[in-house]
């Protein structure tokens, strides 16, 4: 299906400067994992893709990085949307993506069908943008540890299947190889690099 220019949402307002705040608000995530930061700029996007992880992927994604979308957010108006915005090639299978686009959780439940990349080559890694909806108050804490962190934080967050953790903490012997992971909620975003170990908090 093609979109008409009727039914396209548009994307950043000013695509240079937007994309320069947004790209360093995405490094400053992962350079401080598990500190939640506001997106400075939501373009409009398409349901159900939500406007931080659009911002994303207006961001990141372009005609050398083939995006996948899970099952929920493959529609007509998204895929289209990518596509005009980024140029970006979508892709059917999850091992095949250099970024991935999660709304469903249950796509977390096996991150071993993504791209780890190699020893040799760790760069060839996914990235996963997460879907999540607004936070809630009582979420299970988990301390995180690693690079960028002093000492140790605790980020509570809702919505992530057990397995999600599980599969992160046997890849760690893996390392380089891994995945690193932004957390979106519809405005903001938190970075788990594949350097960063999370265990659950005794308080949780």
């Amino acid at each position: 299906m093609t979109l008409s220019a009727a039914t396209l949402t548009p994307g950043f307002a000013d695509a240079v400067h937007d994309a320069q705040a947004v790209f360093r608000c995405a490094l400053t995530a992962l350079s401080r994992p598990g500190q939640w930061a506001a997106v400075p700029h939501l373009p409009p996007a398409p349901a159900p893709l939500s406007p931080a992880a659009a911002a994303m992927i207006l961001t990141l994604a372009d005609m050398d990085t083939p995006l996948w979308l899970d099952p929920v957010l493959s529609t007509p108006d998204v895929s289209g949307w990518v596509r005009f915005h980024t140029g970006a090639p979508l892709v059917s299978l999850p091992e095949q993506a250099a970024f991935a686009v999660i709304a469903d959780c249950a796509a977390l439940t096996a991150l071993d069908r993504f791209s780890l990349g190699t020893a040799e080559a760790p760069d060839l890694a996914a990235t996963l943008i997460v879907q999540l909806p607004p936070q809630e108050a009582d979420a299970d804490a988990r301390i995180l540890t690693g690079p960028g962190i002093n000492g140790s934080v605790s980020l509570s967050v809702s919505g992530l299947p057990d397995a999600f953790w599980a599969d992160r903490d046997a890849f760690a012997p893996l390392f380089p190889q891994g995945v690193d992971v932004l957390l979106t909620t519809p405005g903001a975003v938190c970075g788990l690099p594949r350097t960063t170990r999370a265990t659950l908090s005794a308080a949780g």
